[in-house]
């Protein structure tokens, strides 16, 4: 908000500025007050939603993306790049079902926010990492394409999550697929990436595979 005399009213130089509102000299106290708590307003409506926002893209247990902020993300980031690389990646934790069932849900929710803070840690900070359902997670790393990093970094990711110690024994399974040449959407890369993830599983567990590659198809 500005309060300026009449002979310096220069709205369209001002508004660009971050100026949303301009009450003119010699100006009315009780309206410049209005003005003010309209302004407040305005402001505290623009915060909550972008907390809302975030309610809405996000777990509430791990604080990751949830699946349509993750959905949201890899679409934002093709429409940004248009046949730019990346690989997206289908976690899968095994056995997890076994932690819930006879410990209980809240060990089974300490074992998820471990899990998780082991992902972070492995991943990059521009890579978007999401909990899509109970024991299912997923990761979207830009410019990462190279089947040797790729399979480095999903061979990591499983010793690490094996080295846990939980009350049950747990491991994972991953599925990737990567772009262009398997998709340029959501879509096309989470078909993909599922069908890695089948075929790694039908592997046994504590696997990982590629689509389009070892048969994966």
């Amino acid at each position: 908000l500005m309060v300026t005399p009449i002979e310096n009213y220069e709205k369209a130089a001002v508004l660009p500025l971050g100026v949303s509102d301009l009450v003119l000299k010699p100006y009315n106290p009780e309206l410049l007050r209005l003005r003010i708590e309209k302004a407040l307003k305005l402001a505290d409506s623009d915060q909550e939603l972008q907390k809302a926002e975030a309610r809405a893209n996000s777990d509430p247990l791990t604080g990751l993306s949830n699946r349509a902020g993750f959905e949201k993300a890899v679409d934002a980031y093709f429409s940004q790049n248009p046949g730019g690389s990346a690989s997206l990646l289908m976690l899968d934790l095994d056995d997890f079902k076994k932690i819930n069932d006879v410990y209980g849900h809240p060990e089974g929710d300490r074992a998820l926010l471990q899990i998780s803070a082991v992902f972070k840690a492995l991943f990059r900070e521009q890579d978007t990492i999401a909990r899509i359902g109970g024991d299912e997670f997923a990761v979207f790393c830009p410019s990462l394409t190279s089947s040797q990093l790729l399979a480095k970094r999903m061979e990591s990711t499983c010793k690490r999550i094996s080295a846990l110690h939980f009350l049950q024994p747990l491991s994972c399974t991953i599925g990737a697929c990567r772009s262009p040449q398997h998709g340029q959407d959501y879509s096309s890369l989470y078909l993909g990436a599922d069908r890695a993830l089948l075929a790694a599983k039908r592997l046994g567990k504590n696997q990982f595979q590629i689509y389009g590659e070892d048969s994966v198809s």
